[in-house]
């Protein structure tokens, strides 16, 4: 079992409007990027984060730097798309919409140009915790695709992503609030669905998501152990040219 356990990430945020803006399962989230560049110009100094809340307990939240609100009321299970921010180290506040409170507060430094996902994940003893995984990764070789597993599933360790219908495991042995690494595969041309490592069982489904060559995905599985779980996927348009950038 080989996971990457989340480090806690906060930012700086250029003055942008609020975002409520979601992207729900099999939508794709564009990490390239608007713009010419010129020998004369100074080379920008920017991150890349997008927000999802896995708290079932809290069905709404929004994500602050210091006093300004990044994204506003993003729902259970939905996916902000990427907000432009400063490269820098600086917090993150997590709160309920309307609050003054902070559920949770977080720091990370973010390299220029890359990706980050935050998240809102609900510890066993109730509290939010903010976490955050790297998204940056090479493309995948050609003809294949990559592939990673959150699980964000309250006290339940132990997912295994399968194709439907096969024994061999393309990810093994999440626990909870972790990431596996990427894994490329020849992508599988059924659907997959998540299963309990302990009890083979199958825990969610993915209806109609199949992978496809030369794309990345995160599946995301939420709910709290001894209920139903629900899993989504999101699609990252990676090229070979802005992973070169």
């Amino acid at each position: 079992m080989r996971t990457i356990y989340f480090a806690t990430a906060a930012v700086a945020l250029f003055s942008v409007a609020c975002n409520r803006d979601t992207h729900r399962a099999g939508t794709a989230t564009d990490r390239t990027t608007t713009g010419v560049e010129t020998a004369r110009e100074k080379r920008p100094e920017y991150a890349f984060v997008r927000f999802i809340n896995a708290d079932a307990t809290r069905k709404d939240l929004d994500l602050w730097f210091g006093d300004m609100k990044v994204f506003t009321g993003t729902a259970y299970k939905n996916v902000t798309e990427y907000t432009q921010v400063p490269a820098e180290r600086h917090e993150f506040h997590l709160r309920m919409p309307g609050a003054v409170d902070n559920l949770a507060n977080n720091s990370e430094g973010l390299g220029e140009r890359k990706h980050y996902t935050l998240i809102a994940v609900r510890k066993d003893d109730g509290s939010a915790t903010l976490t955050a995984v790297n998204d940056d990764e090479d493309p995948p070789a050609a003809g294949k695709a990559k592939v990673r597993v959150i699980n964000a599933v309250t006290n339940l360790d132990d997912l295994d992503l399968v194709a439907r219908g096969h024994k061999d495991k393309i990810v093994d042995g999440v626990d909870f609030n972790s990431a596996s690494r990427y894994k490329e595969v020849e992508p599988p041309a059924v659907p997959l669905e998540i299963r309990r490592e302990d009890t083979k069982a199958v825990a969610a489904r993915l209806p109609g998501f199949t992978m496809e060559p030369n794309k990345a995905y995160t599946v995301v599985v939420f709910g709290n152990k001894g209920q139903p779980l629900d899993a989504v996927h999101v699609e990252d348009r990676v090229t070979h040219e802005s992973a070169r950038r």
